[in-house]
């Protein structure tokens, strides 16, 4: 894996409805991880469909999923109320 230079982290917190990630400008890469305090899994999709708490690539409660492409894209949900998403972005 490349070097990479960070740029920042971000906690989506509660995550009931679907919300779309904000990187910060220069993003190319992300690391989504469905938080394993609250121990709830996440869904997300990054084709312009909302994911659903059915529908959508699944991230178990504690892993985390690398993620490159068009970031701003990438929306994300809980597949129950509660659940939170750390996300760390890199250039």
């Amino acid at each position: 894996m490349p070097i990479r230079k960070p740029l920042g982290y971000r906690q989506l917190t509660t995550i009931d409805a679907a919300t779309t990630l904000s990187p910060p400008a220069g993003a190319q890469y992300a690391i989504i991880a469905a938080d394993s305090a609250k121990g709830i899994n996440l869904r997300w999709r990054d084709d312009g469909t909302a994911p659903t708490t059915a529908v959508g690539m699944e991230i178990l409660a504690g892993n985390e999923e690398p993620y490159t492409g068009d970031l701003s894209a990438v929306q994300v949900i809980g597949v129950s109320t509660g659940a939170a998403a750390n996300v760390a972005y890199y250039a």
